[in-house]
């Protein structure tokens, strides 16, 4: 009984509402969080990611960063990588859409474009032993250490 309980708790807390922008952004409306809804090197049009996501080593991922900032995506100016925590947030099954245009969605009625099933570059840095930086990696729940060199997809979030 106590473990159903629990369940019961984490199912609930996992349970994540979105507010669809027409811009191709989304705000998490429990959190306060904005997030691209189609990952670097896709590009957003009709109401859809188009093309194809890239991975990219850090380096261009956070040139990219700077590019979206500069630009003002959305209306923002602080957009960045998510932290590990906040990736897993957006992977889970209970997400609902909280809007009343449907038009804000697509075909495909979905928050975020597909995402393969592979690493994502995070926020989260390890304290290296080596003068290589590590970062955090990951997504659907993995989590592995890769150098800042290694080649990751990227999603962006901002606040």
């Amino acid at each position: 009984m106590l473990i159903d309980e629990k369940l019961k708790k984490q199912v609930a807390q996992k349970t994540v509402e979105f507010i669809a922008r027409e811009d191709g952004t989304a705000l998490d409306s429990m959190s306060g969080l904005t997030w691209c809804r189609y990952l670097i090197g896709q590009t957003w049009m009709k109401r859809k990611a188009l093309g194809d996501a890239l991975e990219l080593p850090l380096a261009e991922v956070m040139k990219t960063i700077e590019e979206f900032n500069a630009q003002k995506f959305g209306g923002f100016k602080d957009w960045r990588l998510p932290t590990q925590a906040e990736l897993d947030a957006i992977e889970n099954e209970n997400i609902k859409i909280v809007s009343n245009d449907r038009s804000l969605f697509g075909e495909n009625e979905v928050i975020f474009a597909s995402a393969p099933k592979k690493s994502f570059w995070t926020a989260s840095a390890l304290l290296a032993q080596t003068s290589s930086v590590e970062m955090i990696v990951g997504y659907y729940g993995g989590k592995a250490a890769r150098t800042q060199f290694s080649s990751k997809y990227a999603r962006l979030v901002r606040g």
